[in-house]
């Protein structure tokens, strides 16, 4: 602990604080200035009405200042929230895609196995090449619509 002597407002004052001679003076010169200000303000103020003031006006200061740092508290909370349901919707997307792409290769693999292959190209025809020796088939892809070339 430190030991300071200020003056506020022409008062010499002991101190006793864990803060530092620059910083305890700092603050003593900003309360001599809102002191100052008050009592040129006002006019007729006694040393006490004119404390009692600027005690307000902090505490107003200290209580809007907490009111502040709960909103953002209450807002990076949910931010954070947010980006926590984000990472699951990710998680779960991938595990989507991922079991689409093993479903993706077992037909690829059945359809290898059964001796056809098949190659959709977006707006065009897909060529289905059956394993007997049937005529070939092909799906338009836009209209999802099966012909036969020979019929």
């Amino acid at each position: 602990m430190n030991n300071y002597r200020i003056k506020i407002f022409n008062r010499e004052l002991n101190i006793t604080t864990d803060e530092t001679l620059e910083y305890t003076q700092a603050l003593a010169d900003r309360l001599n200035e809102k002191l100052a200000e008050i009592v040129s303000g006002v006019g007729n103020l006694t040393l006490t009405d004119a404390t009692v003031l600027v005690s307000l006006d902090c505490l107003d200061k200290a209580v809007r200042s907490e009111e502040s740092a709960q909103n953002i508290r209450q807002q990076i909370k949910a931010y954070a929230d947010d980006a926590s349901k984000a990472r699951q919707q990710v998680v779960e997307k991938e595990n989507e895609i991922a079991a689409l792409q093993k479903k993706i290769k077992k037909l690829e693999e059945a359809a290898t196995a059964s001796g056809t292959q098949s190659n959709p190209k977006p707006g065009g025809k897909v060529f289905v090449t059956p394993k007997a020796e049937n005529a070939p088939e092909t799906t338009d892809v836009k209209k999802n619509e099966q012909t036969s070339f020979f019929k």
